[in-house]
Formats: structure tokens, C-alpha cells, sequence
């Protein structure tokens, strides 16, 4: 990511002229260097945000009243962001230098208002993501784990030109997907928390997170427990491995980390 043009104080209090997120939802973006973004119930603060968004949320235009997902690639200009104006109705911005492969899939959709408003996507390392909206989603670059994951959820895909597509059955959705070029993972669907942590330290704290509970008791605690952070719209690939007194911190928030630093 290019650094930003305006110091993070100014980008900050611009920002401060947004409506804030609803309780338990967070937005946190790491990018290339220092460039962050996070959005709060409490408001919002940034070190990086692209022009046309600056503009539009603070330069007399108004356009902006609440940003509601973020996430940056690994290329300047890479980025990803949806937000909304006054009416509520949802909208979204994408960076010049996304991967080709994820403009070919926004092409795909922009004839449809509802596939339109509901993209989401989920940017990382080498040219890598996913991108989904209603049953629909695509992906390129990422570990084969993830992807056949993906493929195990979906009632068709489809592969060609370095993207993979495909259509989730019915009763399915996506509502954040991370991921590790280790191999490591974790998808929201619905209800539903699917995740693969190849570090031996992490799948063990984790589920002693959860060691005494019975296992539904144990899921639907995850569910509850995990609803805050299923809103987070950052890869595991930007965060490092958390220490153990992180993760005995984690049983009171809850929040799913990464296994290791993903090296660029």
C-alpha cells in the first residue's frame, strides 16, 4: 500500500464524521508497512485510506455515512471496501490493483443489484482471495486446503484462467473467510465455524478453549462466543502467532487468531 498522503490524525478525524458500527461488529485491516484500518462501535481510526474514499467521506461530498467492510491485498492499491450512504443501501469500492482474476468475477456480477450489494471480499498475500455474494463465490491463489473446502460446501465449481467459482448449496452462506499460505484457515458460514490451524500451539489452545464443554454445548458457545469476531475483516495471514497469555485472554473474547506470519 502507497503511504498515505495525510497524516493518520487527519485521516482519523475525517473518518470521525462517520456513523460508528452496531454493537459487537469490528472491521481490523492490516496492510504493507504501517497501513491500518479499524472500525469500532466506538468510531473508527486509520493510517491509510485511498483517495476516492477519503474524498467521498470527508470533502463536502457526504457520500459516506458508514463503512462496514475493508481489506487490503498485497499490492499498493489493492484494496476492498463497502460502505454505505444515508439510505442505508450498500455499496462497494475496489482498488486499481486488485488481482485480475477478481475483476473478472466482479464483472460477472455487476449486472445483478443484489449480487452488487452483497460482495464481500477478502484480500492476501500473492495475489490471493476469495470473493462471494449470495451462494456465489471465487477464489485464486489460495492454499489448496482452503479451496477444497470451499469445493466440499458448494453443489458446483467450476475451474479456468487461474480462478476457481463456484455456487454453495442453498442452505449455505459466507460471512468471513481467513486464511495462512500454510495451509491454515477459518470460514463463518451461517451458524457453522470451520477451521484448520497447522500450528500444533494454536489447534492446542484453542480447543482448550473449549475442552469442558460437551460438544453441542461447546458449538453453540463458539457461536455466541465468536459472533464478535466473525465481523474482523482481516486475513490470518497478517497477524502473528499469538503467546499463550494471548490466548488465555482470548477465552473471554473469543477471537480466532493465525498460526504463523505469512512471509511475502
Amino acid at each position: 500500500m502507497a503511504p498515505a498522503a495525510l497524516p493518520p490524525s487527519i485521516i482519523t478525524a475525517t473518518l470521525g464524521r462517520l456513523r460508528p458500527l452496531p454493537p459487537d461488529k469490528y472491521i481490523i485491516t492490516l496492510g504493507q508497512g504501517c497501513d491500518q484500518f479499524i472500525g469500532t462501535p466506538n468510531g473508527y481510526s486509520a493510517t491509510y485510506l485511498p483517495d476516492r474514499l477519503f474524498q467521498a467521506v470527508g470533502a463536502g461530498w457526504g457520500l459516506v455515512k458508514k463503512i462496514t467492510w475493508a481489506s487490503y491485498g498485497s499490492r499498493p492499491g489493492s484494496w476492498f471496501y463497502v460502505w454505505e450512504p444515508e439510505d442505508g443501501t450498500t455499496h462497494f469500492m475496489v482498488g486499481p490493483d486488485v488481482p485480475s482474476a477478481l475483476k473478472s468475477f466482479i464483472q460477472t456480477i455487476q449486472d445483478s443489484e443484489y449480487l452488487r450489494s452483497g460482495l464481500r471480499v477478502q484480500l492476501g498475500a500473492a495475489e490471493s482471495f476469495v470473493a462471494w455474494s449470495g451462494t456465489v463465490w471465487a477464489c485464486a491463489n489460495i492454499p489448496f486446503q482452503l479451496a477444497d473446502k470451499l469445493r466440499e460446501g458448494s453443489s458446483a465449481t467450476r475451474e479456468g484462467n487461474g480462478i476457481i467459482n463456484g455456487e454453495l448449496r442453498t442452505t449455505r452462506t459466507l460471512d468471513n473467510v481467513q486464511w495462512n499460505a500454510n495451509g491454515s484457515y477459518y470460514i463463518k458460514s451461517g451458524d457453522r465455524h470451520l477451521w484448520n490451524f497447522v500450528a500444533k500451539l494454536m489447534s492446542i489452545e484453542w480447543n482448550k478453549l473449549w475442552k469442558d464443554l460437551e460438544r453441542d454445548e461447546r458449538m453453540r458457545k463458539i457461536n455466541e462466543e465468536l459472533a464478535v469476531s466473525m465481523h474482523m475483516c482481516y486475513p490470518i495471514s497478517r497477524l502473528t502467532c499469538p503467546s499463550t497469555s494471548s490466548l488465555a485472554r482470548m477465552r473471554k473474547t473469543a477471537r480466532p487468531s493465525c498460526s504463523s506470519r505469512n512471509t511475502r
